[in-house]
């Protein structure tokens, strides 16, 4: 008797009924990502999709130059890669700690922006070189981009947007 009524008190639910509920939660999740991204991207603070003003010097770069630009971006993060990894895994760590280590995690932060501070002197490094290579003609067309990007980015108007063209 008591075999039964312990039978009866954990009946096993079918796989069916499973698969269906992680279907509906994903089904749900999406949907609810699709609303918060569309909210978020037409709200005043969303993305304006337009790159930060420091990437226009890199864009309006000849490819060639630009790609020897990038390149040395792309070294740079590779040869960083193991203390990038070391970093997380501190991270990580001290985040699972039962006693919370703020300086773990203050370090890591300051690591992180020691690191972006020396790639981004890097690529700045790697834009004067390619700049001041250029030929007087050079410099003139690659002002012309420039400033054609940079244009592209100016809102016309104070609330951020553009002002509709007849």
């Amino acid at each position: 008797m008591a075999d039964m009524a312990e039978k009866n008190a954990n009946p096993r639910v079918p796989m069916w009924i499973k698969l269906l509920l992680v279907a509906s939660l994903g089904m749900n999740l999406l949907v609810a990502g699709l609303a918060v991204g569309t909210a978020w991207r037409f709200s005043k603070d969303g993305p304006s999709g337009k790159p930060p003003p420091g990437l226009s010097l890199v864009a309006a770069l000849e490819p060639s130059d630009r790609r020897a630009v990038l390149s040395k971006l792309r070294e740079d993060r590779r040869a960083d890669r193991s203390r990038t990894t070391a970093d997380m895994r501190a991270l990580l760590s001290a985040l699972r700690a039962e006693d919370l280590d703020t300086q773990v995690l203050t370090d890591v932060l300051t690591s992180q922006a020691e690191r972006g501070r020396l790639i981004q002197a890097s690529i700045e490094s790697a834009w004067l070189e390619r700049v001041t290579a250029m030929t007087v003609q050079e410099r003139e067309a690659y002002a012309d981009r420039l400033e054609s990007h940079l244009q592209r980015r100016k809102p016309d108007r104070k609330d951020g947007h553009k002002p509709k063209r007849d």
